[in-house]
């Protein structure tokens, strides 16, 4: 019986990738199978994937031309069998007792379980706590409510129920957490906190994409308004769920924008074509959320670049 699918989307992180799967399989994992979706790495990752899964017959290994972190783990979600899905970066690791932890709680049969974590920074780790409302299980726009951008490996999803609303990643997109959550969290009427760190993400790995300053950071959170518009047409959510989502997309668009500071001149005029291109949907989020956001709405909607340079001056 397979009670968890472990998806570990690999691409050329072979200084990381045994840390990972050792993290994992120091664990009993009996009731686990660990899939591991090569996206075309030039390192050795394939080969450690390959390794790894002669010595264990519960992992498997998908190799495939690059399609991205998002194309990566939709192609694991297909693939997987469990009854519930666990993303795991592989350059990340867990809890020695995390996957003990998570199945104990399978048993009451919700939509999404939601994990603490530790940051890594310069090897030394902050506790990350999940705001979460009182009752043991809650709607999940309460949860996207108190921590606006959720990412992918804090949340245990009912694979039944990921394909039921036909939640995959958006592939193309930076910052993919930031949108799938948003739909993730809009849709799960029940979901469960488990109070333990029992994940360890590093923020500052060299080559991470958190870590860069580019175009396509700064577009980043911003790309998930004409998503999540279209999302919003198709689902008819109450108007509290929808308000909620309008705030949090409002505040991803704030996030991007403040990555636009100290860019290059050829990668602002990349930010600004995207958001002339998207200036209706990112507006509709802006608008529909605090005075603030509305009051930047308007201005984009005047000059782009200039709002920008406004936005970052007053938060500075």
């Amino acid at each position: 019986m397979c009670k968890l699918s472990i998806i570990i989307p690999v691409y050329n992180i072979e200084k990381y990738l045994g840390r990972c799967l050792d993290s994992i399989l120091s664990q009993d994992t009996s009731m686990c199978e660990i899939i591991l979706v090569d996206d075309g790495s030039i390192d050795a990752s394939k080969d450690i994937c390959e390794a790894y899964s002669l010595m264990h017959a519960n992992i498997h290994v998908i190799h495939q031309n690059n399609k991205g972190l998002s194309g990566a783990r939709n192609t694991g979600i297909k693939e997987a069998h469990g009854d519930y899905i666990w993303f795991i970066d592989g350059d990340d690791y867990i809890s020695n007792d995390a996957v003990q932890i998570i199945l104990s709680r399978l048993q009451s049969q919700r939509d999404v379980y939601i994990i603490d974590h530790i940051n890594i920074f310069q090897n030394r780790g902050t506790k990350y706590v999940i705001s979460a409302p009182d009752e043991e299980a809650n709607f999940g726009i309460e949860y996207l409510k108190r921590n606006g951008a959720i990412q992918a490996w804090v949340s245990i999803c009912n694979r039944q129920f990921l394909f039921q609303e036909k939640i995959f990643f958006s592939e193309g997109i930076y910052h993919e957490d930031f949108e799938f959550s948003i739909r993730l969290y809009a849709l799960a009427k029940t979901v469960e906190h488990i109070q333990f760190a029992l994940y360890y993400y590093i923020c500052d790995r060299d080559g991470s994409i958190m870590n860069q300053q580019t175009s396509k950071s700064a577009i980043g959170y911003a790309s998930s308004a004409p998503l999540i518009y279209r999302f919003l047409g198709e689902h008819k959510l109450s108007s509290y769920v929808l308000e909620e989502v309008c705030k949090v997309v409002a505040i991803g668009v704030t996030f991007s924008i403040l990555r636009t500071k100290k860019l290059p001149q050829k990668d602002l005029e990349k930010v600004v074509a995207f958001y002339k291109k998207n200036l209706k949907f990112i507006c509709f989020f802006l608008t529909h959320s605090t005075m603030k956001h509305f009051i930047l709405g308007c201005m984009l909607r005047i000059n782009i670049e200039l709002s920008f340079f406004v936005y970052n001056m007053i938060k500075k």
